[in-house]
């Protein structure tokens, strides 16, 4: 079975012509009519890449997007009509991947979409191995756990992301370009507003009494401090 692709329109003809291109590059192609829909299905099938419209009745495809970044980091497309830069950037805020103007080519699609699953594949692979552990914080990518003092974090996929950025390159400056290309992809306009809210978030979860994770170097960028980092 090909990878699964999940479709969010609801244009039924739509919906109908991706699949007519789909279907016979082997893909496994699954559909859903509005938001609320998109994020049933995605939890019932678990597909390896969406294709999300904004514009839908009951629950639009910005907050379709917010939800999915709550429970899952499949990829996700916006593939829409609205591509003004405020509709582009709140696609990226909210966390989309890419983002594809109606109309679009068939092989522009298709290019755009193994990208995101091939990259998607990579880093997936890379974190296989990758573990964190200074006696109060934990990582493991492969079970995607997070814990401090003992206790669970509730980090969104976005969130252990950064962080996971952040660790590889503990001690050093991250830049806000860098994490926006490593969290956010390649494809990602460079905007710095993307990145403060998750920073703020990861700090109040990563709080302690004693130790400050995540330090700023302000006009660069952000960097991990292990405990043995303290001055």
């Amino acid at each position: 079975m090909g990878n699964k692709i999940l479709i969010v329109d609801d244009d039924v003809d739509f919906v109908n012509m991706v699949e007519l291109i789909l279907r016979p590059k082997g893909y496994s192609v699954f559909s859903a009519n509005n938001g609320l829909q998109c994020i049933q299905r995605a939890y019932e099938v678990h597909p390896d890449l969406i294709l999300l419209d904004i514009m839908m009745p009951d629950m639009d495809g910005f907050e379709a997007c917010r939800r999915l970044r709550e429970m899952t980091e499949t990829p996700v497309m916006m593939l829409t009509a609205k591509s003004s830069d405020v509709d582009v950037s709140r696609g990226f805020l909210m966390g989309a991947d890419d983002y594809l103007k109606k109309p679009f080519s068939q092989n522009e699609l298709v290019a755009r979409m193994n990208a995101l699953l091939r990259r998607h594949h990579l880093d997936s692979f890379a974190q296989l191995d990758v573990l964190y552990d200074d006696g109060i914080l934990f990582l493991d990518h492969q079970t995607h756990t997070a814990i401090l003092n003992g206790g669970a974090l509730v980090l969104s996929p976005r969130e252990f992301r950064i962080l996971d950025v952040l660790i590889t390159n503990s001690g050093h400056v991250v830049s806000h370009r860098e994490i926006l290309c490593q969290v956010w992809g390649k494809l990602c306009e460079y905007d710095r507003n993307l990145i403060p809210p998750y920073i703020f978030s990861l700090r109040k979860k990563l709080a302690t009494d004693h130790h400050q994770y995540i330090r700023t170097e302000w006009g660069e960028g952000y960097w991990f401090c292990p405990p043995e980092y303290q001055s």
